[in-house]
């Protein structure tokens, strides 16, 4: 087959890549929160207008794919107060876990997650601060590791943020 490119429609495709994005978070949370499909989430998006309008029209099948219904969408959403995140390219994805979790266990996932962070967020510190490397590699490389530092620097602070939450529930 042969697509015929007068065909295509940059809108739909937009939100089809959107709406798998948000698909995959809302199944990488529950995956690596351990949470069974059989257990309904409530999740929220911080998003701008254009991304919401483009994915609550999608919403009912996050319920029969994800077993996910959105509690609240936009640029300030209310955030659950103990969640788990997904950070994509244009939005947050938070997924509601107070009914879910084992806080103690979320508090040591955290703690391992942030001492990681930490080690790669050194290692990156540590390439730029290198004159070498910032002066001979290409602008693009070290654009990128910059990118990086700064993506784990929000990671970091969103992790630290996690564990004083679930530290206050004990």
């Amino acid at each position: 087959p042969v697509a015929i490119e007068s065909d295509k429609n940059e809108l739909i495709e937009e939100q089809f890549a959107q709406f798998t994005a948000l698909l995959g978070a809302l199944r990488e949370i529950r995956s690596r929160q351990n949470i069974p499909m059989k257990d309904r989430l409530k999740f929220t998006v911080r998003c701008t207008p254009d991304i919401e309008r483009l994915l609550k029209p999608m919403e009912p099948y996050f319920g029969s794919l994800a077993g996910a219904d959105s509690a609240s969408w936009g640029e300030n959403p209310e955030i659950p107060s103990i969640n788990a995140l997904v950070s994509l390219e244009k939005m947050d994805v938070y997924v509601d876990l107070s009914s879910t979790i084992d806080v103690s266990a979320e508090i040591a996932r955290n703690e391992k997650l942030l001492q990681n962070l930490v080690k790669q967020i050194a290692g990156k510190e540590k390439n730029l601060a290198n004159e070498n490397f910032v002066s001979r590699a290409p602008v693009e490389l070290v654009d990128k590791e910059r990118q990086a530092l700064k993506d784990l620097q929000m990671q970091q602070q969103a992790a630290e943020d996690a564990l004083t939450k679930l530290r206050s529930m004990l």
